[in-house]
């Protein structure tokens, strides 16, 4: 919600940049779309950057919005507990997507594999709950606000990954490399419009959640408050890439991708951007000290 937030409070426009906001569902249709030419840069997750250059596909991070674990894993009535998932059916957005990674950390915790989960493709997380509330799924694992909708759909918070305080470089803003080199100059503004609009996050709720309530088609005021409660307590004053947080999402990815056992933290990221923002005075000039 922070692109969206920036176009609703003008902050593209105070920089100069003609930004076409553009909703894609799955951080690999984006990526897709980038590597395609169709768009220039995307907001997507830190394992499909280290995906991609598994795959020699260069698309690397400039800003880290998130740097730690927020799924939340909702489960059915009869589920009580955790350890209660093992083997269950599990629905994800699309496999390979980044909802998938919520079940490799549990894995981990547990000492459990990937494989004692079987896992069903839903789409989206509309999706998700829809199959969910079918019984047709045992657990689901939403970013919030989604779990509002899962949990009113008869379904209980079993799990909130947030709770570990884990490292793992979540959404950031994104771009080829070789884009980020031809077009810094446009780089730099939008990312001062992005910081700019994590700012106004933090100090306007009123604002903020009248960007969710009109991009996701929400009027559900518990949906609005979790949302905004959740990201407001997860949104980064110093948007830093984190290498401490790919190298946690590089142990996920290998999962799916056993060549992203060789991409190394640093080749998933460029900050020279926040530093520039950073070291210039910018990030203080907007958050103060």
């Amino acid at each position: 919600m922070l692109w969206p937030l920036a176009v609703e409070a003008g902050y593209f426009d105070k920089y100069g940049i003609n930004f076409n906001l553009q909703y894609i569902q799955g951080s690999v249709t984006s990526v897709q779309a980038m590597l395609a030419g169709d768009l220039d840069m995307a907001s997507i997750s830190g394992s499909t950057v280290i995906a991609s250059q598994a795959a020699k596909q260069d698309i690397i991070m400039t800003l880290g919005y998130v740097g730690e674990y927020f799924w939340r894993i909702i489960a059915q009535p009869a589920i009580t507990s955790v350890d209660q998932l093992r083997g269950k059916t599990i629905a994800v957005t699309k496999i390979g997507n980044s909802d998938q990674f919520a079940w490799s950390v549990l894995a981990n915790k547990m000492g459990w594999k990937l494989e004692d989960f079987k896992f069903a493709a839903a789409g989206d997380a509309t999706g998700q709950v829809s199959v969910f509330q079918a019984h047709q799924v045992d657990a689901i694992a939403l970013s919030p606000p989604n779990d509002v909708l899962a949990i009113k759909a008869g379904g209980h918070l079993v799990l909130d990954e947030a709770d570990y305080h884990l490292p793992n470089q979540a959404v950031g803003m994104t771009m080829p490399r070789g884009y980020l080199a031809k077009n810094r100059p446009l780089a730099v503004n939008v990312a001062k419009a992005t910081v700019e609009a994590i700012h106004r996050w933090k100090s306007d709720a009123t604002l903020a959640k009248n960007v969710m309530r009109k991009y996701l088609k929400q009027d559900d005021q518990d949906y609005l408050d979790n949302g905004y409660d959740a990201w407001n307590r997860l949104f980064q004053g110093k948007p830093y890439p984190s290498a401490a947080g790919f190298a946690t999402a590089i142990e996920e990815v290998v999962n799916q991708a056993p060549a992203a056992k060789d991409v190394k933290p640093e080749q998933c990221f460029d900050d020279s951007i926040v530093k520039e923002l950073d070291e210039s005075g910018f990030l203080k000039q907007i958050f103060g000290s």
